[in-house]
C-alpha cells in the first residue's frame, strides 16, 4: 500500500473510532458496539497488512496487554451465568485489542501527531459544549427525543448535572478526563489560535467536570493536572497548586451550590452514605475480599457482583440495597472479586509496565515538544486510574475503548 493511502486509511480509521466513542451515547455504542468494533479490527488489520512499516503492530513488548486478557478469562470457569461472564469478557477484550493497536497504529506511525491531539480536542470541546448547553437550559434533546435514558429525569429535574452525549454524568466525566491533557498541548503552543483554541477547550472542559459533581471524576482531574505540572518541571508550581486545590475543596464543602458542595471534602471523605469513609464503601471491600478468598485464582465471575449480592451482604436480605448500588462502585474492587487475585494481578502488572515505560521514554527524550507529545496520554492514564476507584468503569464501553486508546498511545510512545 503506498505511503500516502496507508496514512489516509489511518487518518480515517482514527477520525471514525473518535467519532463514534464522543458523539454516540451508551445504549447505540452497547446495541451496535460489537458489530462496529469488528469492522474497526478488520480495517485496522487491513491496515496493517499492507502497511510497509520496519516495526509491527504486534509486539513481544505487548506481553502485558495479553497476559491481562488471557487471565481474566479464567473467570468464565466458576461463574454462574456463563454467558454473562463471556460476553463481559468478549467485550472488554475486543475493545481493547481494537482500541489499543488503533492508538498505538496512529501514534506509532506518523510523525505529526498533534492531528490526532486535535481530533480528541475538538471532540471534547463539542462534548463539552453541548453539556454546558444542556445544563443551562435545562434540556437535552438527545435525551427527550431519540435515545431513551433512565438516568433523565434524575439529572435534568431533581439534580442537574451535565450529560452531554455521554449518557451519564460520571461517564461524561470519565471522557473529558480521558481528553482534557491532549488540550494543554495547544496552550503551550507558539502559535497564537492553538494558544487561544486550547485555552477555551480548558475552561469549558474544566467547567463541565466540575459541573457532573462527580467526587471521582475531580479527583482524577486532580491527579492529572498534578502530575502534568510535576512531570513538566513546574515544581514550585504544582505545590501552589495542591494548596490550591485544598483551599477550593473546603469552600466547596460551605457552597449553597450542590454541583460544588459534592466536591468539598465533607462529601469525599466523610459526609455521605458512599463518601470514601463510609460504611457503603467499607462493606463493598468487605464483599470483594470475602469473593476473593473464597475463590482466589478465578473470582466469582465477570459483572458477577451484582448477581451474587445478596449471598455476599451483610444484611440477611440483600434486596434491602437498591439494584442501582449492589455494584463494587470501584474497578479495583470489581477486578479482585470478579477475577480473582491473579486477574487483578495481571491488570496491574500491565499498567505498572505500560507507565513506567511510559515514563521512562519521557525522561530519556530531551525535545521539549516530544516529551509534551510523550506526557500527554501519561497524564490522561493517571487521571483515568484514579478515577477507576469510583466506579466500574470497564463496564462502560466510552471510557473503555478512551481508556484502551491511552494505553496504545502510550505504548507506541
Amino acid at each position: 500500500m503506498p505511503n500516502n493511502a496507508s496514512k489516509y486509511w489511518q487518518v480515517s480509521l482514527f477520525l471514525i473510532f473518535f467519532v463514534w466513542i464522543s458523539f454516540f451515547p451508551f445504549p447505540l455504542v452497547d446495541r451496535y458496539g460489537w458489530y462496529i468494533k469488528i469492522v474497526f479490527g478488520v480495517i485496522l488489520l487491513f491496515i496493517n497488512f499492507f502497511n510497509k512499516v520496519q516495526n509491527p503492530l504486534i509486539e513481544a513488548r505487548d506481553w502485558p496487554l495479553w497476559l491481562f486478557l488471557f487471565v481474566i478469562p479464567l473467570s468464565i470457569v466458576g461463574a454462574v451465568n456463563k454467558s454473562l461472564a463471556l460476553s463481559a469478557y468478549l467485550n472488554i477484550a475486543l475493545a481493547f485489542l481494537v482500541a489499543f493497536y488503533i492508538g498505538k497504529l496512529v501514534f506509532g506511525s506518523l510523525q505529526n501527531k498533534v492531528f490526532f491531539f486535535l481530533v480528541i480536542s475538538a471532540c471534547a470541546f463539542i462534548v463539552a459544549t453541548y453539556g454546558l448547553f444542556e445544563f443551562v437550559v435545562g434540556k437535552n434533546i438527545l435525551y427527550v427525543k431519540f435515545v431513551p435514558n433512565s438516568y433523565y429525569e434524575r439529572y435534568s429535574v431533581y439534580f442537574p448535572r451535565p450529560m452531554s452525549t455521554q449518557f451519564n454524568p460520571v461517564i461524561l466525566g470519565s471522557f473529558l478526563i480521558g481528553c482534557l491533557p491532549f488540550s494543554f498541548i495547544f496552550c503551550e503552543s507558539k502559535k497564537k489560535l492553538h494558544r487561544i483554541f486550547g485555552t477555551i477547550a480548558v475552561i469549558v472542559s474544566v467547567s463541565i467536570i466540575l459541573l457532573t459533581a462527580s467526587r471521582g471524576v475531580f479527583l482524577g482531574f486532580a491527579a492529572l493536572c498534578g502530575f502534568y505540572l510535576w512531570k513538566s518541571g513546574k515544581r514550585k508550581l504544582t505545590f501552589v497548586y495542591i494548596l490550591l486545590l485544598l483551599i477550593f475543596a473546603f469552600f466547596c464543602s460551605f457552597s449553597v451550590n450542590k454541583n460544588l458542595r459534592q466536591i468539598g471534602f465533607d462529601k469525599i471523605l466523610y459526609g455521605t452514605f458512599d463518601s470514601s469513609i463510609s460504611s457503603y464503601r467499607a462493606d463493598r471491600a468487605s464483599m470483594a475480599m470475602r469473593m476473593a478468598s473464597e475463590h482466589p485464582i478465578s473470582g466469582v465471575g465477570l459483572k458477577h457482583f451484582r448477581l451474587l449480592f445478596n449471598k455476599y451482604s451483610k444484611y440477611d436480605d440483600g434486596s434491602i440495597e437498591p439494584y442501582e448500588f449492589m455494584i463494587p462502585d470501584n474497578m479495583y474492587l470489581s477486578f479482585l472479586s470478579e477475577t480473582g487475585f491473579l486477574g487483578l494481578l495481571a491488570f496491574l502488572t500491565f499498567i505498572f509496565l505500560l507507565v513506567r515505560r511510559g515514563i521512562q521514554r519521557f525522561n530519556a527524550e530531551q525535545d521539549r515538544q516530544v516529551k509534551l507529545i510523550i506526557l500527554m496520554p501519561l497524564c490522561a492514564l493517571i487521571g483515568l486510574l484514579v478515577n477507576m476507584g469510583a466506579y466500574d468503569l470497564f463496564y462502560w464501553d466510552n471510557p473503555l475503548m478512551l481508556f484502551s486508546l491511552i494505553c496504545g498511545f502510550i505504548s507506541a510512545a
